[in-house]
């Protein structure tokens, strides 16, 4: 793992954004000064009333400007 700021990640990156679990997120696009992170997740909730557990499975895109902030870089993928 290694420190990388902004503005010197790559595509298909995986940066840990410091919180687990599901605390990791690739970069999937840069352009205009942004880089775009796409992070997967899921919840699990254990419901009394119905005596089961319901999953929630989800995923977000977010931006962040392409400066200073330090990432974590997890795993560093060649572009293909």
């Amino acid at each position: 793992m290694e420190k990388v700021i902004a503005k010197h990640l790559n595509l298909r990156d995986v940066v840990d954004l410091g919180f687990t679990p599901w605390g990791n997120a690739t970069v999937v696009d840069i352009n205009r000064g942004m880089v775009k992170f796409y992070r997967p997740y899921v919840h699990t909730d254990d419901i009394k009333t119905t005596g089961g557990v319901l999953h929630y499975l989800g995923h977000e895109y977010f931006e962040v400007p392409q400066d200073d902030r330090e990432f974590t870089v997890i795993e560093r993928r060649p572009i293909r």
